[in-house]
């Protein structure tokens, strides 16, 4: 049961982000609370 619901959101998951557009740019390689400059600002605080 478990296996079977795993494969359908996996198939709808798939489905849906195929019919989006493409990224305008690639995401960032470091989240943004963890980015130094925002850890920075947030330390001043």
């Amino acid at each position: 049961m478990f296996e079977s619901a795993v494969a359908e959101v996996t198939a709808t998951t798939t489905r849906l982000l195929a019919g989006l557009a493409p990224r305008r740019q690639p995401p960032k390689t470091v989240p943004p609370l963890r980015r130094p400059e925002v850890r920075a600002r947030m330390a001043a605080r």
